[in-house]
């Protein structure tokens, strides 16, 4: 234990002063029971040097307490900072130093400071007055020059102090105390919170931190209702700030998931006339997705409405397209009729668009059959437009893919005859791939197989396309027997060829793997 190191960091200057004639005797370390298993522990700095002699000439005495901490088994770091100064030898004995000395540490009097030291872990610090001369002499430790030498500003020099003073010198301490909030104490890992309790006073400020955040977003789940009733009490004046921070945004969503009904009004009373503004910001799309998403229906509804005259320009907007698809995924359609209406005479420019395609994805999902019957009216007049865009393909996949059986045909049906150009397409292809294997009848999907195998010098283009070699293999693990064997026999003579390009490698394989399950040869 006596081992332990003790490191405090003081910054000295000397500078030139009129000098004093009072003098005082400094109690040495044994006189002031220097123990370090004691709970706390005193000691003299004096003109920076712990170890001086016991009597020098002194004008004031820099008195810094040691907190230990039993937990951890080490020195916490600076504790207390008491300033004692001596007008004559006599106000000075050893005793009273002791006595004040010890009364200061152990008062409680505790303010979160941290000396201006890496080593150091915690610092909480408390001063007495000093005299106002020491308070003038010491001003010379403030010069412009040294807190520039001392890495810090003027006004961040919290204490400066006289140490020593003798007939032709005064030498000072300055040191920047910051001041350590309970937030970074907590970042620090210097201290840890069981329930949101313990962090009341400073809610705020941990909502608007990543840690914080965290923690409070945790202990939501399971806090009691007083608990969230003084949280709450703490943010709801900040709550529309909240709703758009980094990350105070989660604190407000755990509300709408957790908080008690008053609670959620008085947020839903803050959303309004908010929505729209908030659905294009990008924390505050969150806070208006949760609240869509756990509001009960009355609620909803009124956030929902606030879209209405808003819907396109979100659709198109990279945070607002995911509020309207969360509007479609949890409000019932009947109340969503206003988004369909604002899609009318849009619905292609829509699917054309890297967001709207989403949400017209989303509208087909979940939109009641009239509303679908009016967006797919619009969908299946450009066909043969949307299949080739490339993001008006998904659209498309999509309502082969889920899709009622009638429009599935219509598509499969204004493709016919454009099979064998669109394979070779980019975006078209995958739209090819999904007719061949979500097609609703077998009929029809021998129809499209055999438009693809009718031209033979068009075959051997689709087998070594980049894109259409993927439509070719689809249709071969698609086909019915009978016409996958006859598949087989008309790619077979190619083989050869097709072994020299690379996009036609994995037909190649795909047919020697067949081949050589069938024994050689089909039978």
């Amino acid at each position: 234990m006596l081992g332990k190191k003790l490191v405090v960091l003081l910054l000295v200057a000397v500078v030139v002063g009129s000098g004093y004639s009072q003098f005082c005797t400094i109690p040495t370390k044994e006189s002031l029971k220097f123990d370090l298993e004691d709970t706390v522990i005193p000691l003299i700095i004096q003109a920076g040097d712990a170890a001086a002699a016991p009597t020098v000439d002194v004008f004031d005495l820099r008195i810094v307490c040691l907190r230990f901490s039993e937990q951890q088994d080490l020195l916490r770091g600076l504790s207390v900072v008491v300033h004692y100064t001596c007008s004559d030898h006599n106000s000075c004995p050893s005793g009273t130093v002791v006595e004040q000395v010890e009364s200061g540490c152990e008062s409680g009097q505790w303010t979160n400071r941290v000396e201006g030291s890496t080593s150091l872990t915690r610092s909480e610090s408390t001063e007495a007055n000093l005299s106002t001369t020491a308070r003038d002499d010491c001003s010379a430790c403030v010069s412009p020059e040294l807190a520039s030498e001392l890495g810090v500003t003027t006004d961040s020099v919290t204490h400066c102090v006289v140490t020593a003073a003798t007939s032709t010198t005064t030498q000072c301490v300055c040191s920047s105390v910051p001041v350590l909030s309970l937030l970074e104490e907590f970042r620090n890992h210097m201290r840890s919170f069981e329930d949101l309790s313990q962090i009341k006073g400073h809610v705020l400020e941990f909502a608007r931190d990543q840690y914080g955040s965290r923690f409070i977003q945790q202990q939501m789940e399971t806090a009691t209702d007083d608990e969230k009733a003084d949280v709450f009490a703490e943010i709801e004046g900040s709550a529309a700030k909240l709703m758009e921070d980094l990350f105070g945004n989660y604190v407000i969503q755990k509300f709408f998931e957790f908080g008690s009904t008053p609670q959620i009004e008085v947020l839903c009373d803050l959303l309004r006339c908010a929505v729209f503004k908030l659905s294009l910001q990008t924390y505050g799309c969150r806070v208006v997705q949760k609240a869509i998403e756990c509001l009960p229906l009355e609620l909803q509804v009124r956030v929902v409405s606030e879209l209405d005259g808003h819907v396109v320009e979100c659709v198109m907007d990279q945070n607002g397209n995911h509020v309207i698809q969360k509007c479609f995924e949890c409000v019932n359609p009947t109340f969503l009729d206003f988004i369909i209406t604002s899609f009318e005479g849009m619905v292609v420019p829509l699917a054309t668009h890297p967001y709207g395609c989403r949400v017209i994805q989303r509208a087909l999902e979940h939109a009641n059959v009239a509303q679908c019957k009016r967006l797919l009216e619009e969908v299946l007049r450009n066909t043969y437009h949307l299949v080739q865009d490339q993001y008006g393909n998904y659209v498309m996949q999509h309502i082969l893919e889920h899709g009622q059986t009638s429009d599935r045909v219509e598509i499969t049906q204004r493709l016919r005859g454009h099979l064998t150009t669109l394979s070779q397409h980019k975006y078209a292809s995958n739209v090819v791939e999904k007719c061949i294997s979500h097609c609703p009848t077998k009929a029809l999907r021998y129809q499209i197989i055999e438009e693809l195998m009718l031209q033979e010098n068009i075959l051997l283009l689709l087998l070594k396309d980049p894109y259409a070699n993927y439509v070719m293999q689809k249709a071969l693990d698609c086909a019915d027997t009978g016409q996958g064997k006859m598949m087989m026999y008309r790619i077979r003579p190619h083989l050869p060829i097709l072994r020299r390009y690379t996009y036609a490698k994995y037909m190649v394989a795909k047919v020697d793997k067949i081949f050589t399950r069938s024994g050689g040869w089909l039978k």
